[in-house]
C-alpha cells in the first residue's frame, strides 16, 4: 500500500476487503491515526477521533419537505 493517498483512494482500497461500512471506517481511521497512511488533498494532516461503541449509521439522508 502506498503511504500517501487521497481519502477517496484509501476508502476505495480498503472497501475491497471490508464487509461492512463500519469496518471501512475503522480501518481507514486506524491506518491514518497510526501513521501508516498519510492523506493528501482536503484531508491532509487530519487525525480522527473515534468514540468507542458508537456505530456508524449508513442509510439514505432524508431532506425536509
Amino acid at each position: 500500500m502506498n503511504r500517501n493517498k487521497t481519502m477517496l483512494d484509501l476508502v476505495c482500497e480498503v472497501s475491497r476487503d471490508a464487509r461492512t461500512a463500519q469496518e471501512i471506517v475503522d480501518r481507514v481511521a486506524s491506518l491514518v491515526d497510526t501513521g501508516r497512511v498519510r492523506l493528501n488533498g482536503n484531508f491532509r494532516n487530519v487525525r480522527f477521533t473515534r468514540q468507542e461503541s458508537v456505530p456508524l449509521k449508513v442509510g439514505a439522508v432524508r431532506r425536509g419537505r
